[in-house]
């Protein structure tokens, strides 16, 4: 549809033209016109070739990118493919199962040679046998946060690499909702309190979940509040609803 209306709007422009324009002046106008056509669709074919590069990226890295190229213009050009689609997939899944197995074992071994090497240092507190470690930034004073809590947190989540993942100026959580290895190294924590927080992927997701499989995960945490009560969570929740109904009402008055 975006090729017609293209072709449509072209049309147009030269009938707009002036009338006592020479003919020369005709053609050099067509053979621009032509000109920029042919250099969009080269742009817009590198394009499609960068978004075809990323695809293939998210489906594994181990595909050769001339063989796919030749596999392009063999498809364009009528050959036989050297699989039915039903074989590609197939391959593909394997191909896919191998590289994130791959990683898999990469990252839980920099995950535990970090944790060997980070829990000898003297400021370095451990949990769970080594899995979960942490350093206190600073000093609370308030409530401690307890295995049943709802602490209100201001944190960053890190991987090994220093990426971050998340983050959060100020956020409710149930500890007995979150991943184990998160919600051990909060307990105990005052309001006030800050630590940088280092979790085994065993104690993390592991390889399950949205994350590079068995990836070594860093925090740095701040309670903010040890407890907020679920009854305060929903009114909270209502008197933010309702700020923000009432800002949009101011929005709406303005325009």
């Amino acid at each position: 549809m975006k090729k017609w209306l293209a072709f449509l709007s072209v049309g147009c422009a030269l009938q707009m033209l002036p009338l006592h324009c020479s003919k020369s002046a005709d053609m050099q106008k067509e053979e621009a016109v032509e000109a920029s056509k042919e250099i969009d669709n080269l742009v817009i074919s590198k394009a499609l070739g960068h978004l075809i590069s990323k695809n293939l990226a998210n489906l594994g890295p181990d595909f050769n990118i001339d063989c796919v190229i030749e596999g392009l213009k063999d498809a364009m050009s009528g050959k036989v493919a050297p699989l039915s689609e039903e074989q590609t997939v197939e391959a593909i899944h394997k191909i896919q199962e191998k590289s994130f197995q791959k990683l898999a074992g990469d990252n839980l071994k920099e995950a535990q040679e970090f944790l060997d090497f980070n829990g000898k240092k003297e400021n370095v507190i451990s949990l769970e046998a080594g899995k979960i470690q942490y350093v206190t930034l600073q000093t609370g004073n308030g409530p401690a946060v307890e295995s049943s809590s709802n602490p209100l947190i201001k944190y960053q989540g890190k991987f090994l690499s220093g990426q971050v993942f998340g983050e959060s100026e100020s956020e409710t959580i149930s500890l007995t909702d979150t991943f184990p290895g998160f919600s051990k190294a909060l307990v105990g924590m005052k309001e006030g309190e800050k630590r940088t927080i280092y979790i085994h992927p065993d104690l993390g997701y592991g390889t399950s979940g949205m994350l590079p499989p068995n990836s070594l995960l860093t925090f740095e945490v701040e309670i903010m509040k040890s407890h907020v009560p679920e009854e305060k969570n929903e009114t909270v929740q209502g008197i933010a609803d309702t700020e923000l109904l009432e800002l949009k009402d101011v929005k709406e008055a303005t325009k």
